[in-house]
This record gives C-alpha cells, structure tokens and sequence, in this order.
C-alpha cells in the first residue's frame, strides 16, 4: 500500500487492483483526519502509519486510515509537541522519530514513551537550530542526520551537557541560499540542497558548497519545499516550472577561487592615486582625522552575481553582507593593518593576495616628542605643587598639633572638674537621703505608738455618761487618727522603705508596688534577681521605678505596668513598660525641664550622677518604656 500527502487529502494506493482511496478530515468524525494541509506521511519499521497535517499535529493511523491517537501541542507539557503544523517527518536509525514543525522547530519523538522533546533556535547560542520552520530532514549513509529550515542547513551533533547541539551551514558558508527546501544525497555522500534561489551542492568532508543557478541551465531557482525524492539514477527537487531532475554520480565540481581586490581608495572626497593600480599598493598614508574609504571587488564574471564580502582591521573578521565599500573614520594615529576577503557565486572564499598597511599620520601635538615634552612639564609641574601643598600641610599640621594639645588640656581639666562635681552631687543626695531616712525614723517609731495610745484613750470615753455622743466622737477620732496612721506610714514608706534595708531591692519593690496595685487597681507585675547592692544603688533604684510608676498612675491611664529588675555583671538594669496612653516625649521633657511636667529630670539626674544611663520610648495610644541601666562600682 502506498500513502500520498497532497494539499488537499491523504491518498491510499493499493498498486496491485489501482484502488485509490481519499482520506479527508471530516469534523463530525472523531476519528478522521486532523484539519489542514497534509504535509508529511511516514510508515516506520513497525509497520506504524504517522501523518502530519497543517493544523492537527502528528497523528497515527490504522491500516484503514483512522486516526489511532493524536499528538498536539499542549501549552503546559513541555513534553508535547512544540506546534500543530507539521512539516515533515523522518525515523532515523535508532528508531527516534523527528517532527519538524513550521514554527516550532524540531521534536525528537519516542513513538514508545510517546514523549517529545524540543529544539527551538536560540538567538544567543549559535549551537542552537538555526530557524524555528523546519522543511525537510535526511539521514545520510554516514548515519548524520541533517535539518534544511528557513535558515539553512542543520547537521544534527552529540550530546552535550544533557543537550543535542547543531552545526549551522547558511549563506555565510557558501550556500546559495538560506531558505532551503529539499535535501538529497549523491552517491558519493555529498549532499544536493533545493533553496528558493537555486541548488547548492554540499560535501561533508571538506564543507565545499558548489551551486547551481537558472544561469546553469535551471527552469526555475525557486523550489518548493520537501518537494525532493532519490530514484535509482536521479535525484528529483520539485519547483514551481515543474521537476529538476540530475543524474546521480554527477562529478562535484572542484572548488575555483575568485580573486578578491580593492578596486578604488578615497579620502577627503578625492580618489587616492599613486604610481601603481589600488589592488597592487602594499601601504597607505592617511593624516589623522580623515576618513578613507576601501572598494572591493570578486573577480567573478558569472551571470548569477552573489558576492558576499569580510574585512578585517588589526582585530577579528567583520562581515559586510554584499555590501563592498568599507568607511572608516576617526583612525587612531599609528599603523594598521587592512585585509579583505570575498566570496564568489560558486561559495569560494578568497583573500587579499597582500595586506595594506594604513598609515595614520598623527599632528604634532600627537606625536611622541610632543607628549614627552607635555610629560615632563605635568611632572614638573605636579612636583612644584606638590612641594608648595606639602609646606601648607607642614604649617598646618603644626597649627593642628598645637590645638590639639589645649584641647587635651582642656579636657583634662573640664573631666576633673566634672569629677568633682558629682562627688560634691553625690555627698548631697547622700545627705539628702540620711536626713529623710531620720525622718522616717521619726515618723515611724514615735508618732505611730503615739497616736495608737489616744485611740485607745478615746475608746475608753465610751463609757461615759451620754453613751451616743461619746460613741459618736470616740467613732470620729478613730478614723482621724486612723488616717493620720496611714499617712505617716506612706510618708515614711516614701521617705525611705524599711523593707529595702531588712529584705533588699527586690522585694522592698514587690511590697511597695503591690500596695499601690491595691490601692489603685493597676495591674503590676514585678520580676527579676539582684545580688546585695550598695546603699547609694539601691536607693537610686528604688527611686526611680517608684517615680515611673507613680507618673503611670497618675497619666498614663494604663491597665498594666511591667517592672523588670536585673543585675548583668557590672550593671543593675531596670525596665518598666505600661499600656497606657503614651506622650510626646521631647515636648514633655522640655516641659519638664522648666518645672511642668512628671519629674523626669529628677530621674534621669539621679541616673546620670550614678554614671548610668537613661531612656524613654513612647508610642502614643501604645504606651511608654523606660530603661534604665546602672553601674554597680561607681568612683567616689
């Protein structure tokens, strides 16, 4: 049985009865044709029929010609097929079945795993395929498989890092052009390539194009594409005037090189003329700021120009297309070195036969005396200055020196100072805090039995004569002096806790918050573990979280106080952080500090005469955090 791809249908051709059978995509039929052109048909080495159609993707079919499974495209599997319109098919030695696409390049398809994987060209790798329409394929004898696509031929290579990767053959290597259409092999291995502008021939050994065009005695150069077949003595290409049929064994023509020379020089809009022709000077002045323009030509006389032309200036190879007249501007003063090559209509390269060495003539002020001469007055000039800056700096390093010694001196003496100060501070709030701790004593020792006897005097009134009235009166001393009891005890806690020197910081603190939580119903949470302190410590701690608290219950409308007190090494750190309201704290301060305010600078004087260091954060609607960090060996 035979299978014919045409435009329209598949054709089935059975050669023994000339049954011919049209198979065609019918959408109400699940299991017809896939829609558009049928491009490809292949039957593979398993007796499996593969067709590939212009927008149903490959397809299998059965012997009757319905489809068995499809393979399409599908945008979230990078293992399907890259594209729906399939150009061409082939199987190659291995069994792998390549599927080459009109936009989506090349797919190496595993008819087991029924798995694809792509080849798409990658503008940045040149070992990529060189154009995502693939035309046609062929596996030639050597087991090489090559790609023809719209941007020339492609010789399938090893794997590298996990990749395929391609060698490119295009219009830059001698092939007559990049949009290639058919592929065949010749008997001798060497490789017949259909374009839209001819046929090239191509030897894989030695990578020699040869072409042939309508000049060549073609009806047409423009063919279509896969449109190529081998019979037993002829390769066939199909074109748009028909089929080109050449006999197999046709002998390659040997490579003939063109002459490539330079034809006319100029600069500064004339022509440069010496005493000998342009193609034949071996060296060129030029002065320096002028532009020179170079000609080139391929001695080539064939009907079927296509020279193609490279020059090259000192470095790499720049490649110019057709174009044969090179501009160059802005040289730099020096020696050059120009070399041309070009490319004739059969793809043979051929060079300059000698180099031409440009001269650039630099002007005197680029010229190396010059630039000496500039050199050693910058030289001169640089060590004059260096000579005058560096006496400046002398001078001024003497000035700075003798500052810096009265600035020495000057702190030394505003530091001993500064020393004598705080032990003078120190030694007042010492005395400070003797005088109020006798008042305590006072308080505490002699009004407090004092007053306890008169209540209980009081209470013996009431057996007098008028039981009401002496009950009455007795009743309201009672409470009198049972106020003035409690106002002695706060007096005196507030003047100096007993606690804190029977039980120490903490637990002075715990006693004393705690009554101030049930008097106000302020939740305050005490925690932390100090070691024996100093008196003079002590007490400025005591102080200072009893200040803070105090200005929490009566501003900050706060629900909760949190009151931290540690020792870390040499320093005794103390925190308490509320939820209440919160406050500007530079403006409270500035108020503070004119006599309005919650006695924060009496707090953070305390701290800072101890040597300490004194904090406050507050984030309105938030709350307030003081921290407070204090050395535990302070100089007296």
């Amino acid at each position: 049985t035979l299978w014919i791809a045409t435009n329209v249908a598949l054709l089935k051709l059975d050669p023994v009865t000339g049954r011919l059978k049209e198979i065609r995509h019918d959408p109400a039929d699940p299991s017809s044709l896939g829609p558009g052109y049928v491009r490809s048909v292949l039957q593979d080495r398993a007796g499996r029929i593969w067709v590939g159609t212009g927008e149903g993707g490959l397809q299998q079919l059965n012997s009757d010609g319905a489809v068995i499974e499809r393979f399409l495209h599908d945008p979230s599997d990078p293992a399907s097929l890259s594209d729906n319109y399939v150009t061409t098919l082939l199987e190659d030695s291995r069994g792998t079945l390549w599927v080459g696409t009109r936009s989506g390049g090349l797919n190496a398809f595993d008819p087991e795993t029924k798995r694809a994987v792509r080849y798409l060209p990658d503008a940045g790798d040149v070992r990529s395929l060189s154009h995502h329409y693939v035309t046609s394929m062929l596996e030639d004898s050597a087991g090489r498989l090559w790609v023809a696509t719209s941007g020339g031929v492609n010789l399938v290579g090893e794997h590298e890092d996990g990749r395929v990767r391609f060698e490119r053959f295009t219009e830059s290597e001698g092939l007559i052009d990049n949009n290639v259409m058919g592929l065949l092999e010749d008997s001798d291995g060497s490789l017949w390539i259909s374009t839209k502008r001819g046929i090239s021939r191509f030897d894989p050994t030695t990578r020699a194009f040869a072409s042939i065009y309508v000049s060549d005695g073609l009806s047409t150069a423009e063919f279509e594409p896969g449109s190529a077949a081998r019979t037993g003595d002829k390769v066939c290409f199909g074109s748009v005037k028909g089929v080109v049929a050449i006999p197999v064994g046709t002998p390659f023509p040997p490579p003939t090189p063109t002459p490539t020379v330079i034809t006319s020089m100029r600069s500064a809009g004339e022509e440069i003329r010496g005493d000998r022709p342009a193609w034949e000077l071996g060296q060129l002045q030029v002065p320096y700021g002028e532009w020179l323009s170079i000609e080139l030509a391929v001695l080539d006389y064939s009907p079927e120009r296509r020279h193609h032309y490279a020059y090259r200036l000192d470095d790499d190879w720049v490649d110019l297309g057709s174009r044969r007249e090179i501009t160059f501007s802005g040289l730099a003063p020096g020696s050059h070195e120009f070399s041309a090559r070009g490319r004739n209509s059969q793809g043979v390269w051929s060079t300059l036969t000698r180099a031409l060495r440009i001269e650039v003539v630099p002007p005197f002020w680029m010229t190396r005396w010059f630039r000496g001469l500039v050199v050693l007055l910058l030289v001169a000039l640089a060590i004059g200055i260096h000579q005058g800056r560096l006496a400046v700096v002398e001078r001024r390093n003497r000035e700075l020196m003798e500052l810096h010694r009265q600035r020495e001196k000057a702190q030394t003496e505003l530091s001993a100072a500064y020393d004598r100060l705080r032990r003078l501070t120190r030694r007042l709030e010492a005395a400070k805090e003797d005088e109020r701790q006798h008042i305590a004593r006072e308080l505490h020792d002699d009004m407090g039995p004092t007053l306890t006897a008169v209540i209980i005097n009081l209470q013996l009134l009431s057996k007098t004569v008028d039981p009401a009235e002496r009950v009455r009166k007795i009743d309201d001393a009672v409470e009198l002096v049972d106020r003035l009891i409690q106002r002695v005890r706060d007096l005196s806690l507030d003047l100096r806790p007993p606690l804190l020197e029977e039980l120490g910081l903490l637990p002075a603190l715990k006693g004393y918050l705690e009554a101030q939580s049930v008097r106000t119903g302020l939740k305050i949470v005490v925690e932390g573990a100090v070691s024996e302190l100093t008196g003079e410590t002590e007490i400025a701690a005591f102080r200072v979280v009893q200040e803070a608290v105090t200005n929490v219950i009566r501003h900050a409308g706060a629900t909760r106080v949190d009151v931290s007190v540690r020792q870390k090494g040499a320093t005794l750190d103390l925190f308490v952080k509320d939820n209440g309201c919160g406050f500007d704290v530079r403006d409270t301060m500035e108020r503070a500090a004119s006599g309005k305010g919650l006695g924060l600078p009496g707090m953070q004087e305390r701290v800072h005469i101890l040597g300490g260091d004194f904090q406050i954060r507050s984030i309105a609607g938030v709350g307030t955090e003081v921290t407070v960090r204090l050395p535990l060996e302070v100089a007296a």
